[in-house]
């Protein structure tokens, strides 16, 4: 069964066996909003769910990379990532 949960306003799948976004993954979340992705490239490593290489899209990143070792993750991570765009 996915679950779904939150990070800031945006809602994210998890499935079982991917790290769901925490309260540390809102602090990085927070930075990147403040303005310090914007323009920059972005690498997010051990994406999990891919919230935050959402959030540094979100953010003006001028290009993303999401990498993990578990395929499930980066399943997960192209999911929420072409869920919002």
């Amino acid at each position: 069964m996915t679950a779904a949960g939150h990070l800031g306003r945006v809602m994210f799948l998890y499935p079982p066996g991917v790290y769901r976004a925490q309260s540390d993954s809102e602090l990085v979340a927070d930075v990147m909003r403040s303005g310090f992705a914007r323009g920059r490239h972005v690498l997010d490593v051990g994406t999990g769910s891919g919230a935050l290489a959402v959030a540094a899209a979100r953010a003006g990143a001028a290009s993303v990379t999401a990498v993990d070792l578990s395929r499930r993750a980066v399943a997960t991570a192209r999911v929420n990532s072409l869920l919002h765009r």
